[in-house]
C-alpha cells in the first residue's frame, strides 16, 4: 500500500471515471480525510494477521492517485513483474524505482515486462485495475474502455501465458466503464460480477464463470456505483481468507449476498468515502498484492 501524501482530485482522469467527483473540502481537509481513511483499512489488514508492506508517498512530484499502487505494476509467482501504460501523464510519476528494487531484495524476481512505452502510442492498460486474473485457471478478465487497450491486454496474456477474456462493461449512461475491477472480483471458490453493464462478450464472461465453477454473487447498476465490485480476497498468516471491501460496499450487499461471501471468507470493511469520491477507486484499487516467492536468505 501507498500512504498518500498529496491526496486529490485529477482532472486528468476524471473525463473517463465517472466514479470520480468534485469536493467542497479544502484540499487540506481532502488529503487529511483521505489519510485517515487509509490509516484504518491498512490497521484492520494488519489485526487480520495479513503481511502489509506500506510505502509513503514521495511529496514531489505531487501524486493525486498514489493511493492506488495497483494500476502501474504487478507481480506473478513465476517471478515476473510487469509494468504498465497509463493514460494520466500526473500518474506516470507514481512508478517507483526504489519499489522496485525493494521487491527484488526481499522476493525472487526473474525478469521485468514493461509495456511502458505504449504511453507514446497513447495505448494504456492500468495494471490490475484493467486486468483482473484469474489465476487458477489462468484466465485475465477485462473490459476494453480509453484505459483498457484490448490489443494490450492480449500481448499481457499471451506474456505471462494466459487466455483472456475481454469484453466491454458500460455505465447507465452508456459510458464505459473504466476499470475491469469496479464491474468483477475473482476469487479462488467464488466471483463477484455485475452482468447487467456488459454489452458485449456477456456470454463467453458467463461461460467462463460457469466453467470455474464458482459460486457468483451477481450485483446491480447501483451496488457497482457503491463499489461492490471493487474487492479483493487475502489470506493471513495462517492461511484464512478475508474479502476486503469499502463500507459502501458492504452496506449495498443484501444480507443474502453477504451471508454467500462469508461462506467463503471474513469480510475487512471501512469507511473510504473521500478516496471513493474524489479519487474514484476503492479497496481493491489501494492494494497491489505481492504473488512473488521469497527469497531464502529474508
Amino acid at each position: 500500500m501507498i500512504r498518500p501524501t498529496c491526496f486529490g482530485y485529477n482532472t486528468e482522469t476524471a473525463h473517463s471515471n465517472s466514479f470520480q467527483q468534485t469536493s467542497n473540502l479544502t484540499s487540506t481537509e481532502i488529503q487529511s480525510r483521505a489519510l485517515k481513511e487509509f490509516e484504518s483499512l491498512a490497521q484492520k489488514i494488519e489485526d487480520a494477521g495479513i503481511d502489509l508492506k506500506i510505502f509513503n508517498d514521495t511529496a514531489i512530484p505531487q501524486k493525486p492517485d498514489a493511493v492506488f499502487p495497483n494500476n502501474w505494476f504487478s507481480t506473478h509467482s513465476d517471478g515476473t513483474v510487469v509494468l504498465y501504460p497509463m493514460q494520466s501523464p500526473l500518474r506516470r510519476a507514481e512508478r517507483r524505482e526504489d519499489i522496485i528494487e525493494w521487491l527484488k531484495a526481499h522476493y525472487h524476481v526473474s525478469r521485468i515486462v514493461d509495456f511502458t512505452h505504449f504511453e507514446k502510442q497513447e495505448k494504456f492498460l492500468e495494471g490490475t485495475g484493467s486486468l483482473v486474473f484469474d489465476h487458477k485457471r489462468k484466465i485475465v478478465f477485462a473490459c476494453t474502455s480509453p484505459r483498457t487497450d484490448a490489443e494490450l491486454v492480449q500481448m499481457a496474456a499471451d506474456e505471462l501465458g494466459y487466455a483472456s477474456c475481454i469484453f466491454t462493461a458500460v455505465d447507465k449512461a452508456g459510458k464505459e466503464i473504466y476499470h475491469t475491477n469496479v464491474v468483477m472480483s475473482i476469487s479462488e471458490t467464488f466471483a463477484v460480477v455485475c452482468l447487467e453493464c456488459v454489452t458485449q462478450g456477456k456470454e463467453k464472461l458467463q461461460s467462463e464463470l460457469t466453467i470455474a465453477g464458482r459460486e457468483t454473487v451477481e450485483i446491480n447498476y447501483e451496488q457497482l456505483k457503491n463499489f461492490a465490485g471493487n474487492l479483493l480476497l487475502l489470506q493471513n498468516k495462517n492461511g484464512e481468507p478475508f474479502m476486503v471491501m469499502s463500507e459502501s460496499a458492504r452496506k449495498t450487499f443484501s444480507p443474502a449476498q453477504i451471508r454467500q461471501m462469508e461462506n467463503h471468507a471474513s469480510i475487512i470493511a471501512t469507511d473510504l468515502q473521500t478516496i471513493e469520491t474524489v479519487g474514484g477507486g476503492s479497496a481493491r484499487c489501494m492494494l497491489a498484492e505481492i504473488f512473488l516467492q521469497k527469497n531464502l536468505q529474508i
